[in-house]
């Protein structure tokens, strides 16, 4: 067992002078840097009641595990090591994740073990430097903050969980890890494009100094909202049906989680927008604010925000909407909100809003 004394570079030191052990020459700096990359920041708390062996085992399965990875496709593995077969072993279930560094990943996939009751033991999340050749081969590990321009950050995570020995629970698990990197994704790629849609429209609302109070405290809204304040997660717009006034997706206009290419999005846009009341499809309040009863598949689990701007035609009619969805960050709940008495009331009701939903 490693003692209490024992410093933590001392472990990591000790698994670095063991870890070429059986290993050829040409991939023994490889796997000694993936060891220090892997503990680096894993506190000495975290690790001195596990054996060296299975410490040392850890980190070369999950380096085994990387060294064959296209940018793009993720590997996920969630098994029960055994000694014989693995090297190593734990009295917790294990989860080994390689993907392409991207925001959220940690916290979503975090939630989704705990929906499921689930217990979290251990986190270890270094973002490691890596070289690959086209085929996805594993040539090079540089230190984290490595930013040569041929290496691309990776995110590599195991989590510790309760063991688990049903196959069933093992397979919904990995499926549902990679639906959430999928969509992650989706969010990732999109963010500026949503933010950026945002702003557009903050700047086509804004009217004349003094013209149109409402279009000008909007417009001051969504540009304020814009500056991390809100967690972008979806983007739609939708056209007015003058038949039976209700509202169309455009499918050339949609992001992030509203994507058609969303892996296993856990909710359509029916149970987000509701398109099909004329009350919503006709209104023409400049900035509507709700919240929705579909929980973030992302990030955190709370109930989705919703804000939607209709669309005019030429003559000011309306003739659809365009609608974003994602969370309020923690500084619209923990803001005074402003000395401008109209945003404080905006942010009291988004707040309301909250405390209503369930």
């Amino acid at each position: 067992m490693i003692d209490r004394t024992t410093t933590a570079l001392d472990i990591i030191g000790n698994l670095e002078l063991t870890a070429g052990k059986d290993l050829p020459d040409a991939k023994l700096e490889q796997a000694r840097q993936f060891i220090h990359n892997y503990y680096e920041n894993v506190s000495l708390e975290d690790l001195e009641n596990l054996q060296t062996m299975d410490l040392r085992g850890a980190a070369l399965a999950h380096w085994v595990l990387m060294s064959q990875r296209k940018p793009g496709s993720p590997l996920i593995r969630v098994y029960n090591p055994n000694f014989e077969q693995h090297g190593w072993q734990s009295t917790h279930t294990i989860i080994e994740i390689v993907t392409d560094d991207m925001p959220m990943l940690v916290n979503s996939i975090s939630m989704a073990i705990k929906q499921r009751d689930l217990a979290i033991h251990l986190i270890i999340h270094p973002i490691m430097q890596a070289r690959r050749e086209d085929q996805g081969r594993l040539l090079e590990l540089a230190d984290a903050h490595d930013k040569r321009p041929e290496f691309i950050a990776e995110s590599v995570m195991q989590f510790q969980i309760d063991r688990q020995t049903d196959a069933a629970v093992l397979d919904d698990l990995q499926q549902a890890i990679d639906v959430i990197i999928a969509n992650a994704r989706c969010v990732f790629e999109d963010r500026p494009a949503m933010q950026d849609n945002m702003r557009a429209i903050a700047n086509e609302l804004q009217p004349k100094p003094g013209t149109d109070t409402d279009c000008e405290e909007a417009a001051a809204l969504l540009n304020w909202l814009s500056h991390h304040r809100f967690v972008f997660l979806g983007y739609a717009e939708m056209a007015l049906n003058a038949d039976d006034n209700t509202l169309s997706i455009d499918d050339t206009a949609l992001l992030g989680l509203c994507r058609k290419e969303a892996s296993g999005r856990t909710f359509d846009l029916d149970s987000l927008i509701p398109r099909t009341s004329s009350a919503y499809a006709e209104s023409d309040d400049i900035v509507s604010v709700t919240k929705t009863t579909v929980r973030a598949p992302l990030h955190r689990s709370e109930h989705l925000d919703l804000i939607s701007i209709p669309r005019f035609d030429k003559d000011r009619n309306v003739d659809g909407k365009r609608c974003f969805v994602g969370l309020f960050t923690s500084t619209v709940y923990n803001t005074s909100g402003s000395d401008i008495p109209w945003l404080r009331n905006k942010i009291a009701h988004i707040l309301n809003l909250s405390s209503h939903v369930q």
